[in-house]
């Protein structure tokens, strides 16, 4: 049914009412519905698209612990270090809650070395905010 919704012109980018008007990408990340999200993607859905508080599809995934999302995103070149409104990053949200396999994961991705840009941190600065947000939410792995 999504898939002919699509076919017949439904927005793939729709700003949802939920998680701070998220795109539709946004809710599916953070929900963990893999297929949904690939169907979206691979009509090209906004693989970085943001909700108001500046979080992506990634980071959704990341505070939520979807590994297999933020491997699907991670093949389509999501951003790993885009910062949210708060200056937090996907690999933060997933040191912040726990996720040890996600931080793993994104601490393997390869990160922009452009030098550090707006909106963005480098590796070093990341893993090291990480290792501070697991720590203080009691995180001892």
């Amino acid at each position: 049914v999504s898939r002919l919704l699509i076919m017949g012109g439904a927005n793939i980018n729709y700003r949802t009412e939920v998680l701070n008007n998220a795109p539709i990408l946004c809710v599916h990340a953070h929900l963990g519905y893999l297929e949904t999200l690939a169907l979206l993607l691979e009509f090209g859905a906004d693989v970085d698209g943001v909700s108001e508080s500046g979080l992506t599809p990634l980071g959704y995934a990341a505070a939520a612990g979807h590994l297999p999302i933020i491997t699907a995103l991670c093949s389509k070149k999501a951003k790993v270090d885009h910062l949210d409104k708060n200056g937090q990053c996907a690999l933060v949200h997933a040191g912040l809650r726990g996720h040890l396999e996600v931080v793993k994961y994104l601490v393997q991705c390869e990160w922009n070395t452009d030098g550090q840009q707006a909106g963005s941190f480098s590796k070093s600065h990341a893993v090291q905010q990480a290792l501070i947000a697991a720590a203080s939410m009691g995180y001892t792995e």
